[in-house]
């Protein structure tokens, strides 16, 4: 007669085939079968799927439930390698993303992605680095918008300064090319206010 602890995993392993995946992690983490090898394996097996299913879902644009996927992985254990190499997939896409907003001009956007990585531990020196640049970006913005048009210039020299500062092939030309943009539409801007009064 079988052990009750090998009909569980059986259980287990049928859900895994049937890809119930949620089930089957919760047959995992409910019975104490964790502590049996043939068990260990197939909740390594069970993470290896979940990491896989993460990337599918990131890669829809489903980056929320990507992340949950990669949380229960990392729980079940197994899957460092394959964990921390899609966490940092995942990390330079939306570094990448968080480029596009800052040269189109769009700080806040970049500050929200930022924020995500910096709440998963995933922002880095490079994104330390943008995060300074966009919040510099934004406060250029903020005083631009109050007639504050010295500050604004100042915050935007500041953002150059950043963006001249990063290692060249870090995607920071474009950047450039937009805080210049921003500049002359400033300077432009103090000049019409100082005519005006």
């Amino acid at each position: 007669m079988f052990p009750a602890w090998r009909l569980k995993l059986r259980e287990v392993q049928v859900a895994v085939d049937s890809e119930r995946y949620e089930e089957a992690i919760a047959l995992l983490e409910r019975e104490s079968l964790r502590e049996f090898l043939p068990a260990k394996k197939l909740a390594q097996d069970v993470a290896g799927k979940m990491v896989e299913r993460a990337g599918q879902r990131f890669a829809r644009g489903d980056s929320a439930a990507g992340w949950q996927d990669l949380q229960v992985a990392e729980r079940l254990g197994g899957q460092a390698e394959a964990i921390c190499k899609l966490r940092e997939q995942m990390a330079a896409a939306t570094l990448d993303e968080v480029r596009r907003y800052l040269a189109a001009g769009q700080p806040a956007a970049a500050q929200a992605r930022l924020a995500k990585l910096h709440r998963k531990g995933l922002l880095g020196e490079a994104g330390r680095m943008l995060e300074q640049i966009a919040n510099s970006m934004h406060d250029a913005q903020n005083a631009a918008q109050h007639g504050r048009f010295a500050e604004a210039a100042g915050f935007l020299e500041r953002a150059q300064g950043l963006v001249a500062g990063a290692a060249s092939g870090e995607g920071t030309m474009e950047i450039a090319r937009q805080l210049e943009s921003q500049s002359r539409e400033i300077a432009a801007r103090q000049t019409e206010g100082q005519r005006l009064s």
